[in-house]
């Protein structure tokens, strides 16, 4: 399933969460988010894995629409690997809580 983006023009903000991990939000919307690891990996707003890039840069544009996103490379099977898909549980985990938290301190 591929996320609709919002259009190059909408305002998108970058918040920072942790040191290696942002989230991007147009117009009140989650786009999706960055972490660092050798590679900046982009997870859209549907939680798949969108691939990895050099720079922070190259992967919010590619989250943005700004870049588009190619389809895994001829004879790969574009399935996550096990390792990717506990990395992605744990963001989402942490991403709760944190917003678990913030509603705390409310």
């Amino acid at each position: 399933m591929t996320a609709l983006l919002p259009p190059p023009s909408s305002d998108i903000v970058w918040r920072q969460l942790r040191p290696r991990f942002w989230v991007g939000r147009a117009d009140d919307q989650h786009l999706g988010t960055i972490e660092r690891g050798r590679r900046f990996t982009v997870t859209d707003v549907d939680g798949d894995a969108r691939g990895g890039y050099p720079t922070l840069q190259a992967a919010q544009a590619a989250l943005t629409g700004e870049l588009q996103i190619l389809p895994p490379a001829a004879g790969t099977t574009g399935v996550a690997t096990p390792l990717l898909m506990g990395t992605t549980a744990a963001m989402v985990v942490a991403v709760a809580l944190s917003m678990t938290g913030l509603t705390l301190l409310r």
